[in-house]
């Protein structure tokens, strides 16, 4: 299943409920390969700041207020979790 609308606890929990409980759940790895969710962290998002298509289309404000005239791009913000599975990345950006 896709989806390209913000999707909420309550939605995930909805499409979850479709699958069998013991299935297990991964996450992309930073290059390749899977890992497993190791991670979740309460963030600030940054909407619709991103329009290249190699790159996601939100940013974690922590991550886009270190480049200067960021802000200018910062529209609109909600608040959001970021999963992630063990990965050198995501542990260092977990650990912020």
């Amino acid at each position: 299943m896709k989806t390209n609308n913000g999707l909420t606890i309550k939605d995930l929990i909805e499409i979850l409920k479709q699958y069998p409980q013991d299935l297990r759940v991964v996450v992309d790895g930073y290059e390749d390969g899977l890992n497993d969710i190791s991670i979740f962290t309460e963030i600030t998002i940054a909407l619709n700041v991103n329009e290249e298509d190699c790159l996601g289309a939100h940013l974690d404000m922590e991550d886009l207020l270190f480049f200067p005239g960021d802000k200018e791009r910062i529209k609109e913000t909600q608040k959001g979790l970021r999963i992630a599975g063990k990965n050198t990345y995501a542990e260092s950006i977990a650990n912020k």
